[in-house]
C-alpha cells in the first residue's frame, strides 16, 4: 500500500513537472485549495488540495490534483457480539458483550484528474467542472465502553443473540464520480479566487457534498 501510494505521488510530480517544462506551449496555473466536506446527519470533514490547471482552449481546462480529505460518519448502532478470553490458566471462556459504534472516520488521499468548462470569460468566470478520483483510505471505526453480560465456557453456553463475531469491514481505497459548480474571482494579474460547491459520489463510502475555497496563482 505504501510503495503504491509512494509510487503514484512520484509520478504526480515528474508529471507536473514535464507540465511545468510545458508552460510555453500551454497556460498552466497552480491552485492550493482549502474547505469542508459533510454527510447528511454526520460530522464535518476538511479538504486540502493541491491542483494544477491546464488551457487546452479558451474555454476549457485539464485539472489534475493530490490533496488529503478527513471524513466523518455517524453510526450510532448496537452490536451484539462476543470476545475469547481465558476464565483461568488453562480455561477458555466466552465472554457476552455488548457495545455502539459512534462513528467511522476516515483519512483519504485523493489523486484526481478532470475538465473544467468555463461558462463565460471575465473579471468573473462561472464554471461547471467533472473529474474522477482514485482514493487511498485509512478507515477507523469508534465505539462506546463495551459491557459484559457474562461469561461462558464454550460457544453453545452463550445466548443466540451474542454468537456471531462482529466484524468491521473498513475500505482502504475507493473510486469517485466527482460533479462541480463555481466561479473564479479575479484578483490581479497573477491571482485568483476560487469558490465552487462539489458533490463527490463514492463508490465504497458515503458519497460527500464540499464547499472548497482556492487561491489560483
Amino acid at each position: 500500500m505504501k510503495l503504491i501510494l509512494l509510487s503514484l505521488i512520484s509520478f504526480f510530480v515528474i508529471f507536473l513537472t514535464d507540465l511545468k517544462s510545458q508552460q510555453q506551449q500551454y497556460a498552466i496555473k497552480d491552485e492550493f485549495i482549502f474547505g469542508f466536506n459533510t454527510i447528511s446527519k454526520s460530522l464535518i470533514g476538511q479538504t486540502y488540495l493541491f491542483e494544477m490547471k491546464m488551457n487546452m482552449s479558451e474555454d476549457l481546462l485539464l485539472n489534475l490534483s493530490l490533496g488529503y480529505q478527513k471524513t466523518y460518519l455517524n453510526r450510532g448502532i448496537n452490536i451484539k457480539s462476543y470476545d475469547k478470553n481465558l476464565i483461568d490458566e488453562s480455561h477458555l471462556g466466552y465472554s457476552a458483550m455488548s457495545y455502539k459504534i459512534s462513528k467511522n472516520e476516515y483519512d483519504m488521499i485523493p489523486l484526481s484528474f478532470g475538465t473544467q468548462y468555463n461558462l463565460i470569460n471575465g473579471v468573473l468566470t462561472p464554471y461547471l467542472s467533472l473529474a474522477i478520483s482514485y482514493n487511498f483510505i485509512n478507515s477507523k471505526s469508534f465505539r462506546d465502553e463495551i459491557i459484559v453480560h457474562g461469561i461462558y465456557s464454550n460457544i453453545e453456553e452463550l445466548p443466540i443473540e451474542y454468537r456471531i463475531k462482529h466484524t468491521e469491514n473498513l475500505p482502504n481505497h475507493s473510486y469517485s464520480f466527482i460533479l462541480g459548480v463555481g466561479f473564479i474571482r479575479e484578483l490581479s494579474r497573477s491571482a485568483d479566487l476560487d469558490f465552487r460547491y462539489v458533490f463527490k459520489y463514492e463508490t465504497k463510502l458515503i458519497s460527500t457534498h464540499q464547499l472548497l475555497v482556492g487561491l489560483i496563482i
